[in-house]
C-alpha cells in the first residue's frame, strides 16, 4: 500500500497546519482563562457569601437560643423555690398553716380519692393506692402548698400550672381541675410517669432540674414542657414538683420579625419535636406543609410526642447531606420536594434543645447565579465569535496554501516524472524552466548529472562483470579451504568459526549446545597392517556412517587423522549421549571392505554459563580420553 502523500497536498496541509494551529491554541486558552477567572470570581463571592452566612447563624441563632435559655432559667429559679419549699414541708408538717381551711375529699365511683373543695388546688390519689391515716394527713398537709402554687401561675409570665406528684400516687395540681378523678388515669403508676420518672434518683441522681420534652397535655389540649425538680425528705425521695409551661407562652415573640433571605427559624427538642416556628413558614408552602403534618401526628398520639413527629423526616426530604464551610460552620444541605435548603442549628445551653434556621438555596445564591449564567453566556458568544473567526480564516489560509503549494510542486513533480526516464532509452535531459531559483538549479544538476550517468554506466557495467568473477573464485576458494578432501567432511577450520558463534548463541539466547569428539581406537595398527590406501577407505567409510546418522543441523568434521568432531546446536547433554550411543553402535557392528573389526570412543560434553570454546573443546577431549582409559569403544559423558 502507497502511503506516500503529494507534495502539494503536503506543502498546503503544512501551511494550514503552522497557520491555525497556533491561532487555535490560542483562542482556546484565552476561553479557558476566561472561563476559569469566572470559576474563581464565582468560588470567592461564593466564600463571601458562605461567610455572610455564617455570621448570620452567629448573630441570630445565639442570640435566640440565649433568650430561650434565659427564659428557661427563670422558669428554673421557680421550680427551685417550690422544691425548697416542699423540703421544708415534709420535714417540718406542723409548721405550715391550711390557707383555706380544713379540706374535705370524696372517694369517686373508679375508685380515685380526690379533693371535693374547688378553693386552691385540686388533688387525688390513684385507685391503686391503699389509703392510711398517712395518706390523708398528707393530703391535708400539702394544702400548704397552694400559696406558693397560686403565687407562680398568677404572676410569672410564663408558668400557666404547678403540681407536685408523690411516691405513693397522690398529685396536686393548681388551678384547680374539675371532677379530676374523670380527667386522669384512675390506674396510675405514678413511678414510670413521664412528670415524675426524669427526677427520680435513677434519672437524676445529681436532684437538679430537669425538663421534660414537649407533650400534649390531656385536660387543656395544649402543647406543653414541665420543668421537674425532686423533692427528699433525707434521702428518701418523697416526690416530684413541677411547673407546666405553654411552648406558645416561652416563644411567642421569639421569630416573630423578618430574616435575612426570609430565613425560617425553628425550636426543637431533643428527639427532633418542633416546639416554635417564625411565622415567615407561611413564606415556604412546602415547610409549612411539613410542620402541619408533625403537629397533626402529634396530637394523634397520646400525650408524648413520638420518634415519626421529627422535622428532618425521609418521606419528605428527598436528600440531605453535611459538609462544612467556612469557620468550621457546620452547614447541611437538604432538598424538600425537589427544592433545595440549607439547615443551620445552634444548640441551647444546658437543654437538648437546637434553635434550627432554614433558607432556601436559590435564594441564597440567586444573584451569585445570575451572573454566572451573565458569564457563561457572554463566554458562549466568545466561543461563536471565534468559531466564525477561525472558520474565515480557514478559507483565506485553504486558498492562499493551494496557490503557494502549485507554484512550488509543479516543477518539482515535472522533474520528478523525469527523474523516472533515467536508465531507459526514453530518458529526458531537456532543461526545465520554473521562476523558482532553487528548482531551475536543481533541474540543471539533473541534466548535468544525466549526461555523467551515461558515461559512468558504460564503465561500471565492464568493472561489475569482473568484480562478481573475482567474487565467485573467492567464495569457491574459501569454500574448498572448509573441506577436508579425503572425507568430504568439515574441518578444523570450519569447526573453529562455527563453534565461535554457536557459544555467543547459547550464551545470549541461553540455548543448549553440546560437543561430541570421537577417536577410532587403534587406527594406527589399520594403516601398519593394510596400508595407507586401505586406512583412507575406512576414513571415508568411517565419515559416511557419521554424516547420515547426524542430524541436519549438527556439524561433522574431521579435526585430522583419526580424530572427528560432532557439534549439536539447540541439544542437551541427554541427547547429545544418546546420538553418540547410537553412533558407537552402527561403527561397532559395521563390516568395513578391509577384513578388520574397528571400533570408536566418544567423549560427550555441553555448554555451561561462562564456557568458552575451548572449555567445551577441553572436556570433551578429557572425557573422550577417560573412554580410552577404560578400554575404548564406549561413550563417556561430562556435565
Amino acid at each position: 500500500m502507497n502511503d506516500h502523500q503529494d507534495l502539494q497536498a503536503l506543502i498546503s496541509n503544512y501551511f494550514l497546519r503552522t497557520a491555525l494551529v497556533p491561532v487555535a491554541v490560542i483562542g482556546i486558552t484565552l476561553l479557558i482563562l476566561y472561563f476559569a477567572f469566572n470559576q474563581y470570581v464565582s468560588k470567592k463571592n461564593m466564600r463571601m457569601l458562605q461567610q455572610e452566612i455564617h455570621h448570620y447563624s452567629q448573630d441570630v441563632l445565639i442570640n435566640e437560643s440565649e433568650h430561650i435559655k434565659e427564659r428557661l432559667d427563670v422558669v428554673i429559679s421557680s421550680a427551685r423555690l417550690l422544691q425548697d419549699e416542699h423540703r421544708s414541708l415534709f420535714s417540718e408538717a406542723d409548721a405550715f398553716g391550711l390557707p383555706a381551711g380544713q379540706p374535705s375529699f370524696a372517694v369517686a365511683e373508679n375508685g380515685m380519692f380526690y379533693k371535693t373543695d374547688k378553693v386552691g388546688s385540686s388533688l387525688y390519689y390513684s385507685s391503686t393506692t391503699k389509703l392510711t391515716g398517712a395518706q390523708r394527713k398528707k393530703a391535708i398537709a400539702s394544702e400548704a402548698m397552694d400559696t406558693t402554687f397560686r403565687s407562680l401561675v398568677e404572676h410569672h409570665p410564663y408558668i400557666v400550672a404547678a403540681y407536685f406528684n408523690s411516691h405513693d400516687g397522690m398529685h396536686r395540681h393548681y388551678p384547680y381541675v374539675d371532677r379530676a378523678y374523670e380527667q386522669y388515669e384512675s390506674h396510675l403508676n405514678i413511678e414510670e410517669h413521664d412528670l415524675y420518672y426524669p427526677a427520680d434518683q435513677i434519672h437524676d441522681p445529681e436532684r437538679r432540674a430537669v425538663w421534660t420534652g414537649a407533650y400534649l397535655d390531656p385536660v387543656t389540649n395544649t402543647w406543653m414542657i414541665s420543668c421537674l425538680v425532686p423533692v427528699y425528705k433525707d434521702d428518701f425521695l418523697e416526690g416530684v414538683s413541677g411547673v407546666d409551661v405553654t411552648i406558645e407562652s416561652m416563644v411567642d415573640d421569639l421569630f416573630d420579625r423578618e430574616h435575612h433571605w426570609d430565613a425560617i427559624l425553628f425550636v426543637l427538642d431533643e428527639r427532633g419535636v418542633i416546639m416554635a416556628m417564625t411565622e415567615a413558614v407561611e413564606g415556604s408552602p412546602k415547610l409549612k406543609g411539613l410542620v402541619e403534618h408533625v403537629y397533626r401526628e402529634a396530637a394523634k398520639s397520646s400525650s408524648q410526642a413520638q420518634e415519626s413527629d421529627d422535622l428532618i423526616d425521609e418521606s419528605t426530604f428527598t436528600g440531605v447531606s453535611k459538609r462544612t464551610w467556612a469557620d468550621r460552620l457546620e452547614v447541611s444541605e437538604l432538598i424538600s420536594d425537589g427544592e433545595p435548603y440549607l439547615m443551620m442549628e445552634q444548640s441551647v445551653r444546658g437543654t437538648g434543645w437546637k434553635v434550627m434556621a432554614f433558607v432556601e438555596k436559590n435564594r441564597v445564591f440567586k444573584t451569585i447565579d445570575k451572573l454566572k449564567d451573565r458569564a457563561k453566556s457572554v463566554g458562549y458568544a466568545a466561543i461563536a465569535f471565534i468559531l466564525f473567526f477561525f472558520f474565515v480564516l480557514f478559507y483565506y489560509l485553504h486558498i492562499s496554501s493551494r496557490k503557494i503549494a502549485v507554484q512550488i510542486g509543479t516543477p518539482i513533480k515535472r522533474l520528478a516524472e523525469k527523474t523516472a526516464t533515467v536508465g531507459t532509452t526514453q530518458m529526458d535531459n531537456e532543461l526545465m524552466q520554473s521562476n523558482i531559483a532553487e528548482i531551475d538549479q536543481l533541474n540543471r544538476n539533473f541534466v548535468k548529472m544525466v549526461d555523467e550517468l551515461h558515461s559512468r554506466t558504460k564503465r561500471s557495467i565492464a568493472d561489475e562483470i569482473e568484480s562478481q568473477m573475482q567474487e565467485k573464485e573467492v567464495r569457491l576458494y574459501h569454500e574448498k579451504s572448509l573441506i577436508d578432501p579425503l572425507t568430504g567432511l568439515y574441518n578444523r577450520y570450519k569447526v573453529d568459526e562455527v563453534i565461535i558463534d554457536e557459544v555467543a548463541r547459547a550464551k545470549r539466547y541461553e540455548h543448549e549446545l553440546s560437543v561430541i569428539a570421537l577417536d577410532i581406537d587403534l587406527f594406527k595398527s589399520v594403516n601398519d597392517i593394510y596400508g595407507h590406501i586401505a586406512g583412507d577407505t575406512v576414513l571415508v567409510d568411517f565419515a559416511w556412517i557419521l554424516k547420515s546418522n547426524a542430524r541436519t543441523t549438527d556439524i561433522v568434521a574431521r579435526m585430522g587423522g583419526e580424530e572427528f568432531v560432532v557439534i549439536s546446536s539447540n541439544t542437551g547433554l541427554e541427547a547429545a549421549t544418546v546420538l553418540a550411543v547410537k553412533l558407537r553402535r552402527l561403527i561397532d557392528n559395521r563390516r568395513f571392505p578391509i577384513n578388520h573389526h574397528v571400533t570408536a570412543s566418544f567423549g560427550v560434553t555441553s555448554y555451561k554459563k561462562g564456557d568458552t570454546p575451548a572449555d567445551l573443546f577441553d572436556r570433551a577431549d578429557k572425557a573422550l580420553a577417560q573412554a580410552k582409559d577404560e578400554g575404548r569403544n564406549q561413550v563417556i559423558s561430562l556435565p
